[in-house]
């Protein structure tokens, strides 16, 4: 499907329709799967989703009337057996797929067909690329639905003649990347002449600018074009889902920041292989819980810090050579016949942990070793203390001060992790200052040799 300019007026309006002369749905099983066919449409409304509307008339109303569907036993998922895949013809001969649609077992009498309804949570369409001189080449484009603010350095031509800075143009890894702000959108152009430019590239760009910018950064249509074939996407996006932003890593609103937001996402891109690496699931947790508050943010930005020390950091918490040694010399000691055996299970049991890697002792280590704050260490052992217990409903206004000082130091901590991780030698936001002034990371030797190569 080629977006024009009215086309994407209608998507952002949520107002997109597209007429079938066919649809069939089709139960996701090969044992006598339940069929619905006729025309229909895929209509875009105020709730943000897709909704689809079939007129099937019954070939075999035992069958079809009322599906044997919705027996999944509670607590257990629901099985792909339970969902329809669809394929769909429009007006214009594109055919278009989506899976696990659920369809409702709703029906009137009398009636010698049925109306199905549902909503969608994607659609997409594929064509071979045509008028294309260099199919070698990869493409994509994105509409990225919501406000955002970007380090624009180009400006655009307006139609009546003027000219809007609304533009940032950015090279990750030698491929050009067209960021434009336009209303309640961003648009985002990227053409790779090598063709090494592919769906996890353009997933993880998604994530890095997610991270920038402190929320979500939900894709209303994509067009990627890769070898013989032009791929559309059209996605549901819910109007009610929560997408607060949460303070970012690093600044993006002015020209001057556009170095700096460049070298986020090429760094962010060269350090993780696949998407949604381990990284990108805690800051989602941790997106996801400021949507309900500082509250309940707390818990998870201190968990969160926890799992990445552990998957990142970990030699950084193994213990040195001197303790691990007396914990070895301390075993025969220990099996002494005069030692009642529930201790002597718990003191075996805590000196064979000696050799394991603590995140407390990681983190204090970077601290140690001036990657770290280690202020910022002290407000994640004591926010981490404070999360796992009950509300304290009583505080006053310096104790409530001093607990969301310490949410905001742990959130930029886990940042600077982030940072560390990826080699990031910009300049960040500390949050645990006044004024997020921007602050410089301590990287390693190698690290900096790897920059400066």
């Amino acid at each position: 499907m080629d977006l024009n300019e009215q086309k994407l007026e209608l998507l952002l309006a949520n107002q997109f329709e597209i007429d079938c002369i066919e649809i069939e749905l089709k139960q996701q099983k090969d044992d006598d799967p339940i069929i619905y066919s006729g025309s229909g449409s895929i209509t875009q409304k105020p709730d943000g989703n897709l909704h689809l509307k079939l007129y099937h008339a019954f070939n075999d109303i035992s069958k079809e009337l009322m599906p044997k569907l919705g027996n999944t036993m509670p607590g257990k998922i629901i099985g792909k057996d339970e969902y329809f895949s669809m394929e769909a013809v429009d007006m214009s001969g594109n055919i278009w797929t989506a899976k696990d649609i659920s369809v409702s077992n709703g029906f009137s009498l009398p009636a010698s067909g049925k109306v199905v309804e549902s909503i969608i949570k994607d659609i997409s369409s594929q064509k071979e690329r045509e008028g294309v001189v260099d199919k070698h080449s990869s493409f994509f484009f994105l509409v990225i639905l919501g406000k955002y603010q970007i380090p624009c350095n180009e400006w655009e031509e307006s139609k009546g003649g003027g000219k809007t800075l609304n533009t940032s143009k950015i090279n990750i890894s030698g491929v050009d990347v067209v960021i434009k702000d336009r209303k309640d959108c961003l648009t985002i152009k990227a053409e790779d002449s090598s063709g090494n430019m592919n769906v996890s590239f353009k997933e993880k760009i998604i994530e890095a600018l997610s991270i920038a910018f402190g929320k979500l950064c939900p894709v209303l249509y994509l067009s990627l074009s890769e070898n013989d074939l032009r791929i559309s996407v059209i996605n549901s996006v819910p109007s009610n889902t929560p997408n607060q932003s949460i303070a970012s890593p690093i600044k993006h609103n002015t020209p001057w920041e556009v170095k700096n937001f460049q070298e986020f996402i090429e760094k962010y891109l060269s350090s993780f292989e696949v998407e949604h690496d381990i990284f990108f699931g805690y800051w989602h947790k941790i997106n996801r819980s400021w949507q309900g508050g500082i509250e309940s943010a707390a818990l998870t930005i201190s968990t969160a810090i926890e799992g990445i020390t552990k998957s990142y950091y970990s030699e950084y918490g193994l213990p040195n050579d001197e303790i691990v040694q007396q914990a070895e010399d301390a075993k025969p000691l220990v099996k002494k016949p005069d030692i009642g055996e529930r201790i002597k299970s718990r003191i075996q049991s805590s000196i064979g942990q000696v050799k394991s890697s603590s995140p407390k002792n990681a983190l204090y280590r970077l601290a140690e070793e001036g990657k770290i704050e280690r202020d910022l260490v002290d407000a994640w052992v004591s926010l981490r203390n404070k999360s796992a217990h009950a509300d304290n409903l009583d505080e006053d206004i310096e104790e409530l001060q001093s607990y969301i000082d310490d949410v905001y130091k742990c959130q930029n901590l886990f940042n600077v992790l982030l940072l560390l991780k990826i080699g990031f030698d910009g300049k960040y936001q500390d949050l645990s200052k006044d004024n997020w002034v921007e602050n410089c990371l301590v990287l390693d030797a190698e690290q900096e040799n790897n920059e400066n190569a």
